[in-house]
């Protein structure tokens, strides 16, 4: 957040709460920790202030939104930020157009292996039975093809867990 003071275009900042208002419905507020927490009250009080409208708009949302999901946790660390009346009366009028109710908050899981369970990606360590030749070019990153050599050497994985399968299989897309 503290990059975004640097830039004064009022669309990359308005963006860039619609971003974390998004990511905080998506995710949920507690994903970003108490640091995180602390960071974004922090830049709701800058942004609230604002003089551009659609900026101060997009503050509200994300206040509101944060308040949804935790409740006096929130409002108790954003209230004493706030530095005039003013801008206090604007955040509590916020908050209590979305009041807390912890069912709007998804589920943080605790375990990185749990965060989504309709993906299901098999895990397994592939360096001891892949050879050597196929692991330095995946760890290529000298030259300016580098990215090439890594293509290459994915499609040759695909090449191979497809014969073993005895069945087509789509090409990876990994973007580097």
């Amino acid at each position: 957040m503290s990059t975004l003071s640097t830039i004064k275009s009022p669309t990359v900042h308005d963006a860039a709460l619609s971003f974390l208002t998004k990511l905080t419905t998506t995710n949920g507020a507690k994903s970003l920790g108490s640091e995180g927490i602390k960071i974004v009250c922090e830049a709701i009080i800058t942004y609230v202030a604002s003089s551009n409208a659609k900026v101060k708009a997009a503050a509200c949302a994300l206040t509101g939104e944060f308040h949804k999901q935790i409740g006096l946790a929130f409002k108790s660390v954003l209230i004493p930020l706030a530095k005039t009346p003013t801008l206090k009366m604007l955040l509590t009028e916020t908050m209590e157009k979305f009041p807390h109710d912890a069912s709007s908050a998804p589920a943080v899981a605790s375990d990185p292996d749990d965060a989504d369970e309709s993906i299901s990606v098999p895990r397994a360590d592939l360096s001891s039975k892949l050879p050597k030749s196929i692991l330095t070019k995946l760890a290529t990153t000298e030259c300016k093809n580098s990215w090439k050599q890594r293509k290459e050497a994915l499609e040759e994985i695909q090449v191979r867990r497809g014969k073993k399968q005895n069945k087509p299989q789509n090409v990876l897309r990994i973007a580097f």
